[in-house]
């Protein structure tokens, strides 16, 4: 059977990416008490990033350099404003705001994620952690691609047993050596499960859409995942259980979230989630300083809320929107120089260049 195969944006997949924005400013600026809203709210990111990537390279078929020029573009111009618009005012207020150029210079090549394991911690950068896992989760399935093609039966047993030997590493790492939530779980040997199990299940999911069965489950198939992604991570749960049963629970229901039935793809389609995840990747970025003053200066918490959704409002479209529109607009030059050295390599008329690619 062949699988279903998007063609267009799907809007209830902007109101999921709506949705874990609120959460994760929900979960920092008004914690509960029985489940961290904002680990939830970056775990509801992985599983939808993954689902895109399977659509992408294994459904669509993106040839791999337009593939990461897409990345770059919609990640870095927003990710280097942030570092420096950040560092430029950390410069004049001093400590305890002040950024050590090192670290700068781990949050814009995601290294921060490993670079906190051996050194103390910013805060004001601790959300970075979560881009290097999604980036080196980007250039892993980059390679998977070089590797094994675009098959879907293949990619969906080595990308499911790469998750599962991730998850594994969590496991071990937490439970037998005891290390810390962050020493383990903001690693990306053991946090890009999240993303590869959600590749996995949508592929394996969508593989089988035709069939009846399917078609007839996927409602009750949903409402269960969702339930059960959301039991199994509260705070009572092991963090091994949570990002292995609760991940792969909130994978299955982010496959089928436009697809399940009429009134959930609408509810996820709602003008105010979709408005959200139009503009929560800046939302996200600039949260972290303002959630970390809130920490610090209890009592104004609305204000500063107000302030860092602002503040991520601004810069999608003062920085995010505008340069990903120009960079993706010289992309069909930068396509063409590419495809005619191609050429000209495979005529023998210019020798490859090791190790190199043309800018």
């Amino acid at each position: 059977m062949e699988p279903t195969v998007p063609t267009s944006r799907i809007s209830s997949l902007d109101g999921w990416r709506g949705l874990a924005v609120i959460l994760v400013l929900w979960g920092h600026f008004f914690p509960a008490d029985h489940i961290n809203l904002g680990t939830f709210g970056v775990e509801l990111f992985f599983v939808l990033s993954g689902r895109l990537m399977a659509q992408i390279l294994f459904l669509n078929e993106f040839p791999l350099p337009k593939f990461f020029f897409r990345r770059a573009t919609r990640i870095l111009p927003a990710l280097i404003g942030f570092v420096g618009i950040y560092w430029f005012a950390s410069s004049f207020l001093g400590e305890p705001y002040s950024l050590s150029p090192l670290w700068a210079i781990a949050a814009v090549t995601f290294t921060f994620n490993y670079l906190v394991l051996f050194t103390q911690s910013t805060g004001w950068f601790d959300h970075i952690w979560s881009l290097c896992v999604e980036e080196h989760a980007y250039f892993l399935l980059g390679g998977l691609v070089i590797l094994f093609g675009r098959s879907v039966r293949m990619a969906i047993w080595v990308i499911g047993s790469l998750s599962l030997l991730m998850m594994l590493n969590g496991v071990v790492s937490s439970a037998l050596l005891n290390q810390s939530y962050e020493m383990v779980y903001h690693r990306s040997d053991v946090h890009i499960a999240s993303i590869f199990i959600s590749v996995a299940v949508f592929l394996t999911l969508r593989n089988q859409m035709s069939a009846a069965w399917l078609n007839r489950l996927a409602l009750p198939l949903f409402l269960a995942a969702v339930v059960s992604g959301v039991l199994l991570s509260v705070s009572s749960i092991d963090y091994a259980v949570t990002y292995t049963a609760g991940t792969t629970c909130l994978a299955v229901a982010v496959a089928l979230v436009d697809v399940a039935s009429k009134p959930i793809a609408t509810a996820f389609s709602n003008p105010v989630l979709t408005r959200f995840g139009l503009w929560s990747y800046s939302i996200y970025l600039w949260q972290q300083p303002f959630y970390k003053l809130d920490e610090m200066f209890p009592g104004y918490t609305v204000c500063l809320l107000l302030a860092a959704i602002l503040c991520g409002i601004g810069s999608y479209y003062l920085i995010e929107k505008p340069s990903r529109r120009w960079l993706n607009a010289i992309w069909p030059a930068i396509e063409t120089r590419l495809s005619q050295r191609s050429s000209k390599v495979a005529e023998g008329s210019l020798p490859p260049r090791s190790g190199k690619t043309e800018e």
